[in-house]
Protein backbone atom coordinates (compact mmCIF):
# COMPACT_ATOMS: atom_id res chain seq x y z
CA UNK A 1 0.00 0.00 0.00
CA UNK A 2 1.32 3.44 -0.89
CA UNK A 3 1.68 5.07 2.53
CA UNK A 4 2.46 8.51 1.10
CA UNK A 5 -0.75 8.55 -0.86
CA UNK A 6 -3.10 6.94 1.62
CA UNK A 7 -3.44 9.08 4.75
CA UNK A 8 -6.58 7.70 6.33
CA UNK A 9 -9.25 5.18 5.53
CA UNK A 10 -12.66 6.13 6.82
CA UNK A 11 -14.22 2.80 5.95
CA UNK A 12 -16.45 1.08 3.43
CA UNK A 13 -20.09 1.92 3.79
CA UNK A 14 -22.71 -0.26 2.16
CA UNK A 15 -26.08 1.22 2.02
CA UNK A 16 -29.33 -0.49 2.21
CA UNK A 17 -31.78 0.21 4.99
CA UNK A 18 -33.55 -3.12 5.47
CA UNK A 19 -32.68 -6.77 5.25
CA UNK A 20 -31.67 -7.24 1.63
CA UNK A 21 -30.01 -5.11 -1.01
CA UNK A 22 -32.39 -3.60 -3.56
CA UNK A 23 -32.22 -4.79 -7.13
CA UNK A 24 -30.46 -2.47 -9.56
CA UNK A 25 -32.28 -1.33 -12.64
CA UNK A 26 -30.97 -1.77 -16.14
CA UNK A 27 -28.01 0.50 -16.81
CA UNK A 28 -27.30 1.13 -13.11
CA UNK A 29 -23.71 2.36 -12.92
CA UNK A 30 -21.27 0.02 -11.20
CA UNK A 31 -19.01 2.78 -9.83
CA UNK A 32 -19.43 6.50 -9.31
CA UNK A 33 -16.82 9.05 -8.15
CA UNK A 34 -18.61 11.40 -5.77
CA UNK A 35 -15.55 13.50 -4.98
CA UNK A 36 -13.49 15.10 -6.39
CA UNK A 37 -15.24 16.67 -9.34
CA UNK A 38 -13.49 16.69 -12.71
CA UNK A 39 -11.26 19.65 -13.57
CA UNK A 40 -11.24 21.28 -10.16
CA UNK A 41 -8.48 22.76 -8.05
CA UNK A 42 -7.71 22.65 -4.33
CA UNK A 43 -5.51 24.80 -2.11
CA UNK A 44 -4.27 22.01 0.16
CA UNK A 45 -2.24 18.88 -0.57
CA UNK A 46 -4.71 16.53 1.13
CA UNK A 47 -7.97 15.65 -0.59
CA UNK A 48 -11.03 13.53 0.25
CA UNK A 49 -11.74 10.84 -2.32
CA UNK A 50 -15.26 9.42 -2.15
CA UNK A 51 -16.20 6.53 -4.45
CA UNK A 52 -19.55 4.74 -4.62
CA UNK A 53 -19.67 1.16 -5.94
CA UNK A 54 -22.38 -1.43 -6.49
CA UNK A 55 -21.23 -4.28 -4.19
CA UNK A 56 -23.07 -6.79 -6.41
CA UNK A 57 -21.03 -5.77 -9.45
CA UNK A 58 -17.72 -4.73 -7.84
CA UNK A 59 -15.67 -6.46 -5.15
CA UNK A 60 -12.53 -4.32 -5.31
CA UNK A 61 -11.66 -0.67 -5.95
CA UNK A 62 -8.26 0.86 -6.65
CA UNK A 63 -6.99 4.33 -7.45
CA UNK A 64 -3.76 5.81 -8.71
CA UNK A 65 -2.45 9.38 -8.70
CA UNK A 66 -0.19 10.33 -11.59
CA UNK A 67 0.34 6.65 -12.44
CA UNK A 68 2.08 5.85 -9.18
CA UNK A 69 1.58 2.63 -7.23
CA UNK A 70 -2.16 1.87 -6.90
CA UNK A 71 -3.97 1.77 -3.57
CA UNK A 72 -6.45 -1.13 -3.44
CA UNK A 73 -9.52 -1.79 -1.27
CA UNK A 74 -11.76 -4.80 -1.05
CA UNK A 75 -15.52 -4.29 -0.96
CA UNK A 76 -16.69 -6.71 1.72
CA UNK A 77 -20.50 -6.76 1.96
CA UNK A 78 -20.43 -8.69 5.24
CA UNK A 79 -18.49 -5.92 7.00
CA UNK A 80 -20.56 -3.03 5.73
CA UNK A 81 -23.13 -0.99 7.61
CA UNK A 82 -26.57 -0.98 6.03
CA UNK A 83 -27.60 2.42 4.71
CA UNK A 84 -29.87 3.80 2.01
CA UNK A 85 -29.05 4.00 -1.66
CA UNK A 86 -27.76 0.57 -2.62
CA UNK A 87 -24.12 1.59 -3.16
CA UNK A 88 -20.98 1.00 -1.11
CA UNK A 89 -19.10 4.21 -0.33
CA UNK A 90 -15.33 4.19 0.09
CA UNK A 91 -13.94 7.33 1.78
CA UNK A 92 -10.20 7.96 1.56
CA UNK A 93 -7.79 10.78 2.32
CA UNK A 94 -4.97 11.03 -0.21
CA UNK A 95 -2.03 13.35 -0.80
CA UNK A 96 -1.67 15.22 -4.08
CA UNK A 97 1.37 16.36 -6.01
CA UNK A 98 1.79 20.10 -6.50
CA UNK A 99 0.25 21.04 -9.84
CA UNK A 100 -1.50 18.52 -12.07
CA UNK A 101 -2.96 15.32 -10.66
CA UNK A 102 -4.54 12.67 -12.86
CA UNK A 103 -6.53 10.37 -10.58
CA UNK A 104 -7.73 7.07 -12.04
CA UNK A 105 -10.32 4.94 -10.28
CA UNK A 106 -10.83 1.28 -11.20
CA UNK A 107 -13.54 -1.17 -10.20
CA UNK A 108 -12.97 -4.95 -10.35
CA UNK A 109 -15.13 -8.03 -10.14
CA UNK A 110 -13.36 -11.36 -9.57
CA UNK A 111 -10.13 -9.92 -10.90
CA UNK A 112 -11.64 -8.39 -14.03
CA UNK A 113 -11.78 -4.63 -14.52
CA UNK A 114 -15.41 -3.64 -14.97
CA UNK A 115 -15.37 0.12 -14.39
CA UNK A 116 -12.96 3.02 -14.80
CA UNK A 117 -13.21 6.76 -14.19
CA UNK A 118 -10.74 9.63 -14.28
CA UNK A 119 -10.59 12.95 -12.46
CA UNK A 120 -8.16 15.79 -13.14
CA UNK A 121 -7.41 17.86 -10.04
CA UNK A 122 -4.91 20.67 -9.67
CA UNK A 123 -3.21 21.33 -6.34
CA UNK A 124 -2.44 25.06 -6.38
CA UNK A 125 0.55 25.14 -4.04
CA UNK A 126 0.60 28.75 -2.87
CA UNK A 127 4.32 28.90 -2.12
CA UNK A 128 5.33 27.57 -5.54
CA UNK A 129 6.37 29.96 -8.31
CA UNK A 130 5.09 27.85 -11.21
CA UNK A 131 2.36 25.71 -9.60
CA UNK A 132 0.32 28.22 -7.67
CA UNK A 133 -2.14 29.12 -10.44
CA UNK A 134 -4.65 26.52 -11.67
CA UNK A 135 -5.72 26.27 -15.32
CA UNK A 136 -8.32 28.87 -16.26
CA UNK A 137 -11.00 26.27 -16.98
CA UNK A 138 -10.72 24.63 -13.54
CA UNK A 139 -13.13 25.58 -10.76
CA UNK A 140 -12.51 25.56 -7.02
CA UNK A 141 -13.30 22.21 -5.40
CA UNK A 142 -15.68 22.71 -2.45
CA UNK A 143 -16.45 19.61 -0.40
CA UNK A 144 -19.02 20.93 2.06
CA UNK A 145 -22.06 21.33 -0.16
CA UNK A 146 -25.61 20.24 0.71
CA UNK A 147 -25.40 17.45 -1.86
CA UNK A 148 -22.11 16.05 -0.57
CA UNK A 149 -23.10 16.29 3.07
CA UNK A 150 -26.37 14.52 2.28
CA UNK A 151 -24.32 11.50 1.17
CA UNK A 152 -22.10 11.62 4.27
CA UNK A 153 -24.65 12.36 7.00
CA UNK A 154 -25.79 8.80 7.57
CA UNK A 155 -22.37 7.82 8.87
CA UNK A 156 -21.06 11.25 9.86
CA UNK A 157 -23.82 12.62 12.07
CA UNK A 158 -21.33 15.20 13.36
CA UNK A 159 -21.88 17.15 10.15
CA UNK A 160 -25.20 18.21 11.58
CA UNK A 161 -23.58 19.79 14.61
CA UNK A 162 -20.40 21.25 13.12
CA UNK A 163 -20.93 24.58 14.92
CA UNK A 164 -20.83 22.89 18.32
CA UNK A 165 -18.61 24.85 20.72
CA UNK A 166 -15.84 22.78 22.29
CA UNK A 167 -12.61 23.38 24.19
CA UNK A 168 -11.09 19.92 23.67
CA UNK A 169 -9.76 19.16 20.20
CA UNK A 170 -10.99 15.56 19.94
CA UNK A 171 -14.51 16.67 20.84
CA UNK A 172 -14.71 18.89 17.76
CA UNK A 173 -17.21 17.63 15.16
CA UNK A 174 -14.57 18.37 12.52
CA UNK A 175 -11.83 16.26 14.11
CA UNK A 176 -12.77 12.82 12.76
CA UNK A 177 -12.46 13.84 9.11
CA UNK A 178 -9.75 16.49 9.50
CA UNK A 179 -7.32 14.82 11.90
CA UNK A 180 -4.53 15.39 9.37
CA UNK A 181 -4.89 19.17 9.77
CA UNK A 182 -3.78 19.00 13.41
CA UNK A 183 -1.36 16.07 13.16
CA UNK A 184 1.86 18.11 13.32
CA UNK A 185 3.98 18.86 16.38
CA UNK A 186 2.81 22.43 17.06
CA UNK A 187 -0.87 23.34 16.84
CA UNK A 188 -2.15 26.85 16.17
CA UNK A 189 -4.28 28.28 18.99
CA UNK A 190 -7.85 27.87 17.66
CA UNK A 191 -7.07 24.51 16.02
CA UNK A 192 -5.46 23.20 19.22
CA UNK A 193 -8.76 23.44 21.10
CA UNK A 194 -11.08 22.47 18.25
CA UNK A 195 -12.43 26.00 17.82
CA UNK A 196 -12.79 25.55 14.06
CA UNK A 197 -15.67 28.02 13.67
CA UNK A 198 -13.55 30.77 15.22
CA UNK A 199 -12.08 31.05 11.71
CA UNK A 200 -14.35 28.96 9.45
CA UNK A 201 -17.82 30.40 8.88
CA UNK A 202 -20.46 27.63 8.81
CA UNK A 203 -23.05 29.99 7.37
CA UNK A 204 -21.12 31.84 4.69
CA UNK A 205 -21.64 31.74 0.93
CA UNK A 206 -18.94 29.06 0.91
CA UNK A 207 -19.69 26.81 3.85
CA UNK A 208 -16.76 26.80 6.30
CA UNK A 209 -14.95 29.36 4.18
CA UNK A 210 -12.71 31.99 5.77
CA UNK A 211 -12.69 35.76 5.57
CA UNK A 212 -10.72 37.23 2.66
CA UNK A 213 -8.11 38.54 2.58
CA UNK A 214 -6.93 36.17 5.27
CA UNK A 215 -4.89 38.81 7.10
CA UNK A 216 -8.19 40.36 8.22
CA UNK A 217 -8.90 37.13 10.03
CA UNK A 218 -5.37 36.91 11.42
CA UNK A 219 -5.60 40.52 12.59
CA UNK A 220 -8.14 39.51 15.23
CA UNK A 221 -5.25 38.08 17.25
CA UNK A 222 -2.16 39.47 15.48
CA UNK A 223 -3.41 42.96 14.72
CA UNK A 224 -0.52 44.94 16.22
CA UNK A 225 2.08 42.93 14.32
CA UNK A 226 0.29 43.23 10.99
CA UNK A 227 -0.31 46.96 11.51
CA UNK A 228 3.43 47.50 12.08
CA UNK A 229 4.26 45.90 8.73
CA UNK A 230 1.77 48.06 6.83
CA UNK A 231 3.65 51.30 7.62
CA UNK A 232 6.95 50.02 6.22
CA UNK A 233 8.11 51.06 2.76
CA UNK A 234 8.30 47.62 1.19
CA UNK A 235 6.06 44.61 1.67
CA UNK A 236 7.04 41.09 0.76
CA UNK A 237 4.69 39.57 -1.84
CA UNK A 238 2.68 37.30 0.49
CA UNK A 239 2.27 40.15 3.00
CA UNK A 240 1.11 42.50 0.25
CA UNK A 241 -1.55 40.03 -0.91
CA UNK A 242 -2.86 39.64 2.65
CA UNK A 243 -2.66 35.85 2.42
CA UNK A 244 -0.72 34.70 5.47
CA UNK A 245 -1.47 31.06 4.59
CA UNK A 246 0.94 31.22 1.64
CA UNK A 247 3.75 30.59 4.12
CA UNK A 248 2.03 29.76 7.42
CA UNK A 249 -0.22 26.85 8.27
CA UNK A 250 -3.33 27.99 10.19
CA UNK A 251 -3.69 24.56 11.78
CA UNK A 252 -0.44 22.79 12.68
CA UNK A 253 3.18 22.51 11.65
CA UNK A 254 6.47 20.83 12.48
CA UNK A 255 8.32 24.09 11.76
CA UNK A 256 8.89 27.25 13.77
CA UNK A 257 6.22 29.94 13.27
CA UNK A 258 3.84 27.38 11.76
CA UNK A 259 5.63 27.48 8.41
CA UNK A 260 4.51 24.94 5.82
CA UNK A 261 8.11 23.93 5.17
CA UNK A 262 11.58 24.93 6.30
CA UNK A 263 12.34 28.59 5.62
CA UNK A 264 14.74 28.16 2.72
CA UNK A 265 12.50 25.60 1.01
CA UNK A 266 9.64 28.10 1.13
CA UNK A 267 11.79 30.96 -0.13
CA UNK A 268 13.26 29.06 -3.06
CA UNK A 269 9.79 27.93 -4.07
CA UNK A 270 9.42 31.44 -5.53
CA UNK A 271 13.06 32.57 -5.65
CA UNK A 272 14.35 29.61 -7.63
CA UNK A 273 17.50 31.47 -8.68
CA UNK A 274 18.71 31.34 -5.08
CA UNK A 275 18.28 27.58 -4.72
CA UNK A 276 21.92 26.90 -5.71
CA UNK A 277 23.10 28.63 -2.54
CA UNK A 278 25.35 30.98 -4.52
CA UNK A 279 24.26 34.30 -3.10
CA UNK A 280 25.34 37.62 -1.63
CA UNK A 281 29.03 37.84 -2.50
CA UNK A 282 29.32 35.66 -5.57
CA UNK A 283 32.43 36.79 -7.47
CA UNK A 284 34.10 38.26 -4.39
CA UNK A 285 34.82 35.07 -2.49
CA UNK A 286 34.87 31.34 -3.03
CA UNK A 287 32.79 29.63 -1.90
CA UNK A 288 30.07 32.27 -1.75
CA UNK A 289 28.34 33.33 1.44
CA UNK A 290 26.37 30.43 3.00
CA UNK A 291 22.58 30.61 3.15
CA UNK A 292 22.19 27.56 5.38
CA UNK A 293 24.11 25.02 7.42
CA UNK A 294 25.23 27.33 10.21
CA UNK A 295 23.60 29.00 13.19
CA UNK A 296 22.34 32.56 12.95
CA UNK A 297 25.03 34.70 14.65
CA UNK A 298 22.38 37.20 15.79
CA UNK A 299 20.02 34.49 17.08
CA UNK A 300 22.19 31.45 17.90
CA UNK A 301 19.15 29.34 18.82
CA UNK A 302 18.04 29.42 15.17
CA UNK A 303 19.51 27.96 12.00
CA UNK A 304 20.97 30.35 9.47
CA UNK A 305 18.47 30.87 6.65
CA UNK A 306 17.17 33.45 4.19
CA UNK A 307 15.26 35.03 7.09
CA UNK A 308 18.51 35.65 8.97
CA UNK A 309 19.12 38.61 6.65
CA UNK A 310 15.77 39.26 4.97
CA UNK A 311 12.41 39.98 6.54
CA UNK A 312 9.74 37.60 5.23
CA UNK A 313 7.08 40.25 5.85
CA UNK A 314 8.11 43.90 5.41
CA UNK A 315 11.06 46.27 5.72
CA UNK A 316 12.22 49.77 4.88
CA UNK A 317 14.83 48.58 2.40
CA UNK A 318 14.18 47.40 -1.13
CA UNK A 319 16.03 44.16 -0.37
CA UNK A 320 13.80 43.57 2.68
CA UNK A 321 16.75 43.48 5.07
CA UNK A 322 15.63 42.32 8.48
CA UNK A 323 17.46 45.10 10.31
CA UNK A 324 18.10 48.79 9.78
CA UNK A 325 21.49 49.83 8.52
CA UNK A 326 22.81 53.15 7.32
CA UNK A 327 25.71 51.65 5.42
CA UNK A 328 23.91 50.32 2.38
CA UNK A 329 24.30 46.71 1.37
CA UNK A 330 27.78 46.38 2.83
CA UNK A 331 26.49 47.92 6.03
CA UNK A 332 24.44 44.77 6.36
CA UNK A 333 27.64 42.72 6.33
CA UNK A 334 28.99 44.71 9.26
CA UNK A 335 26.10 43.58 11.43
CA UNK A 336 27.88 40.24 11.78
CA UNK A 337 31.33 41.01 10.34
CA UNK A 338 32.35 43.93 12.48
CA UNK A 339 35.99 44.14 11.47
Amino acid sequence: MNQRRLLWRFGILSMVLGFTAPAFGAGQEAMRVVQPQHKTYVLGSVIHLVVAADPVKIDRISFTINNQKPVIFDISREKQNMLTGGMAYQCILAELDAGDNNIHFYGYRQGNKVAEQERQVYYAEKYSKDKSTPPSDYRHQVFHTAQNEGVCLECHAELGRADKKVTVLKESPCYKCHTYEVSKKAKHGPAAVGACTACHNPGGSEKYGVEKPINKLCSRCHGDTIAAWKVMKYLHGPTATGDCSICHSPHSSDERFFLHKKTNVLCTGCHEEKASGRHVVVGFSSPSHPVAGKSNPLKPDRDFSCASCHSPHAANSRELFAFETGGGRFGVCQICHKK
